[in-house]
């Protein structure tokens, strides 16, 4: 079991994670940005996984960290277009080149991700299992209507 302090730090650095998600892509090189970006998606990857227990009822009595979780993830998604700069589509990436072709599209499938997660913050400080559980479910299918168009499959 992690430590409640060491909890704390990590997710205030996935706060700080994503908000300097905007700074990052205006100054970082394009290595750079894939390596941040991916550490990013693993960081809400991390989050959803661990949510998931607590929604799933197999880890109880996190009700806080659950709350500090879907703060980071709101944090993470506000803006995930700022993290596909163009030239940033190389290397050892799953994302898609229809991002870069179709960036209205993946501009909208992003944003949607971002609504979900605030509706899922929100729903964690109402307490309301039933609310949070709908919540959960509408941020992981944003987070699969955004994997399926634009990441590749993982093999």
């Amino acid at each position: 079991m992690i430590p409640r302090n060491n909890r704390i730090a990590t997710i205030g650095l996935l706060i700080a994670l994503g908000s300097l998600a905007v700074v990052a892509a205006a100054e970082d090189d394009p290595d750079a940005i894939v390596k941040y970006r991916q550490g990013v998606m693993k960081a809400q990857g991390g989050l959803m996984t661990a949510m998931s227990q607590v929604v799933r009822g197999k880890v109880k009595n996190r009700d806080d960290d659950f709350k500090a979780f879907a703060q980071a993830l709101t944090s993470t998604t506000r803006d995930i277009p700022s993290m596909f700069p163009e030239g940033s589509d190389f290397g050892e990436t799953d994302a898609l080149e229809k991002i870069w072709e179709d960036w209205d599209a993946f501009k909208k499938a992003a944003n949607k991700a971002d609504t979900e997660a605030a509706a899922l913050l929100k729903a964690s400080e109402s307490g309301d299992d039933k609310a949070i559980q709908k919540a959960f479910k509408d941020m992981s299918e944003a987070c699969k209507g955004c994997h399926k168009e634009f990441r590749a499959e993982e093999e």
